[in-house]
C-alpha cells in the first residue's frame, strides 16, 4: 500500500503538468471500492487508473501487466480478480454484475486503447532499463473499474513477493520510470481524443 501510494503520487506529479488529477487517497487510509468509484463520479473524471503491486505464492513469479475491464475465461486472471474484488459481499456482486455488463459495452474499446497506450510505454522502458518481464495486456473483471463507469485500467507494477524484483521496486529510479511511462501513455491516449478539458482519476 505504501509503494502503491508513492507510485500514484509520482504519476500525479507528471500528469499535473497538463491535466487536473485526483487521488482516491493521499495518505495511508483504507478506501472501499465504492468510495473510489463515487469519487470518480464526484470529480467527473474521464479516466480511472487503479495502481497496484502484485504478489504470488510462487516467489519466482515476476514482471508487470496491465488490465482493462472485459469478460474472459482465464483461470490465472481470476486469481488476481479474487484479490482485487474480495471486499464485495454477495449482494453487491449480484447487483454489480448487471452494472458490469452495461459498463463493458460502453467502455471496453476505450479502456483497451488506454491499456495499450500505457503498456507500450512501460514495455519500452521497464523491459530494457530494469530487465522486467512483460506479462502483457489482459482483460479482467474488476469491480473498481466497472463501478467507476468510465474508461480505466488496473496496473500491476511488479511482484513484491519476488525478492529480486522487490529490490528494484523499492528504488526511486524504478518508481520514477514507471510513473513517467504511465503518464506518457495516458498523454498519448488523450492526444488522440477530441480536444476538451480532461480531468483524470
Amino acid at each position: 500500500k505504501d509503494l502503491a501510494l508513492k507510485l500514484a503520487k509520482k504519476v500525479k506529479k507528471y500528469l499535473d503538468k497538463k491535466h487536473t488529477t485526483y487521488l482516491t487517497r493521499s495518505f495511508d487510509r483504507t478506501v472501499t471500492l465504492n468510495e473510489r468509484a463515487n469519487m470518480a463520479d464526484t470529480v467527473k473524471a474521464d479516466l480511472f487508473i487503479s495502481i497496484h503491486f502484485n504478489s504470488s505464492t510462487e516467489n519466482k513469479s515476476n514482471g508487470f501487466e496491465t488490465y482493462y475491464l472485459d469478460n474472459h475465461a482465464d483461470v490465472a486472471i481470476k486469481k488476481v480478480e479474487n484479490v482485487e474484488n474480495k471486499y464485495l459481499d454477495g449482494a453487491d456482486k449480484t447487483v454489480n454484475q448487471i452494472l458490469i455488463d452495461l459498463v463493458i459495452q460502453k467502455t471496453v474499446a476505450s479502456s483497451k486503447k488506454l491499456a495499450n497506450s500505457i503498456h507500450s510505454n512501460l514495455k519500452k522502458v521497464m523491459t530494457k532499463k530494469f530487465k522486467l518481464k512483460d506479462r502483457g495486456i489482459k482483460p479482467g473483471l474488476f469491480y473498481v473499474l466497472a463501478l467507476s463507469k468510465r474508461p480505466g485500467v488496473l496496473i500491476e507494477a511488479g511482484f513484491m513477493s519476488n525478492k529480486k524484483e522487490m529490490k528494484k521496486i523499492r528504488t526511486n529510479r524504478y518508481l520514477e520510470s514507471y510513473a513517467s511511462s504511465i503518464a506518457k501513455g495516458i498523454n498519448e491516449y488523450l492526444r488522440k481524443l477530441p480536444q476538451k478539458d480532461l480531468p483524470l482519476f
